[in-house]
């Protein structure tokens, strides 16, 4: 949620005929708050994920839009100035940036975090030898099948997204599955880079926010799958071809 917002407040740079400013720094001020409550590195990520897709699509697609970042850096850093005045920012920031050391102490630090997204891709490789050819059964790896046949919300199978899949439905089936999502994401992206080159810059960041979720995101947990489907959407919608007003040309003729 926090990146669909942010993939918005981004496009407000581009657009400022959509939203009123002070929406856009209500927003963003929010969403700093929000942020630093959550204690939620996967949160931080995923608008990280957001601002640096959008940089990389548009230095690629439209070279010349890239100075529109400066005013999207310029209300971020109101957005925080304005967050840090209120003092859950600073608690929630405290906790956070102590979360951040823990997590870094036990993984390894930003490189353990790196590895671990990547052992995501891994496990799934792995999954293929140790699964079964039609699977477990449809369903068993999520928490909902696990609450249902072991009494307790567990992972069952695997805890990566990939893996799950694959030993829920066998490597065959598995396999096409995970290409179809793979083939889904290039497909979104490919147009979504086209209509950044022609001026639309709201489906590619969309993508940003949405793409890992269609890519790599555990659709086995409902509120995962429904922000996948619901990215997938707005990417979809903010594609179509949305015609400018014309004036009228029986105006003046009358």
């Amino acid at each position: 949620f926090f990146a669909n917002v942010v993939a918005f407040v981004l496009y407000a740079q581009f657009d400022q005929r959509r939203f009123s400013r002070v929406l856009v720094t209500a927003a963003a001020v929010a969403t700093c708050l929000a942020l630093a409550v959550s204690g939620s590195r996967s949160a931080l990520a995923g608008v990280a994920v957001v601002v640096l897709t959008a940089i990389i699509a548009v230095a690629i697609a439209k070279p010349k839009e890239i100075t529109k970042f400066t005013k999207f850096f310029f209300v971020a850093g109101i957005a925080v100035l304005v967050a840090s005045q209120f003092s859950v920012f600073d608690e929630g920031t405290a906790v956070m940036s102590q979360r951040i050391e823990n997590a870094s102490n036990t993984e390894g630090g930003f490189e353990g975090f790196i590895l671990r997204f990547f052992g995501e891709f891994v496990s799934g490789y792995q999954a293929v030898a140790a699964s079964e050819l039609t699977g477990a059964g449809l369903g068993v790896g999520t928490n909902a099948g696990s609450a249902l046949l072991s009494g307790k919300v567990t992972y069952l199978l695997a805890e990566g997204e990939w893996a799950r899949m694959i030993l829920e439905i066998g490597p065959f089936m598995g396999i096409i599955f995970i290409l179809m999502r793979l083939g889904l994401a290039v497909w979104l992206f490919g147009r979504s880079l086209t209509a950044a080159s022609s001026g639309k810059m709201l489906p590619v960041l969309l993508f940003g926010a949405s793409g890992l979720t269609i890519v790599s995101g555990q659709w086995g947990q409902p509120t995962a799958l429904g922000f996948a489907v619901l990215g997938g959407g707005l990417i979809l919608a903010a594609l179509r071809a949305v015609p400018e007003p014309q004036p009228d040309s029986k105006a003046g003729t009358s």
